[in-house]
């Protein structure tokens, strides 16, 4: 009977950790998705001409933003370029940068907050969907994964309405 309680416990402790699935974000404007972790919730309301979302997870401690918008520079690696200068600008210490036609990312941190920005081109290289993710740097460990997911799946539709 103890061995039964127990595992009724252990399931309805568990189920609150099952049920916490990945949701996933569908930009319809600029055609993309984002996978969206476990927790992470608005934090603002979208804007109305449907360029993006801003998230945050339950203590506010990490933050999601996801955009699309139109390359404004010579070509998408250009703007990308551009984007991660104006982060270093803006006091964020950057340590890694890579960028290539499809895509571009770039982390670094500041005053104990890590940033890791990802963008991919959209309409022939026209558009960009992007997201970065800020978390304090005691959750490095917990959010590796995180990014990964986030890299995976940042992905077009090829479905905009504004290509």
């Amino acid at each position: 009977m103890r061995s039964l309680f127990a595992l009724i416990a252990l399931i309805t402790l568990a189920l609150p950790v099952l049920a916490e699935d990945w949701q996933r974000y569908d930009n319809e404007r600029f055609g993309f998705v984002l996978p969206v972790p476990p927790g992470f919730a608005l934090a603002a309301p979208p804007p109305a001409n449907g360029d993006g979302v801003t998230l945050a997870n339950r203590q506010g401690t990490q933050r999601l933003l996801a955009w699309g918008g139109h390359v404004t520079e010579a070509d998408f690696s250009a703007e990308a370029e551009a984007r991660a200068a104006s982060a270093a600008a803006e006091g964020w210490a950057i340590t890694y940068r890579a960028t290539t036609p499809g895509w571009a990312s770039w982390s670094g941190s500041r005053n104990g907050i890590v940033l890791y920005t990802r963008m991919i081109a959209l309409c022939a290289g026209n558009q960009f969907a992007a997201v970065q993710l800020t978390y304090p740097q005691r959750d490095i460990a917990a959010m590796t994964s995180v990014v990964e997911r986030l890299v995976g799946g940042l992905a077009a539709t090829g479905q905009s309405l504004s290509c």
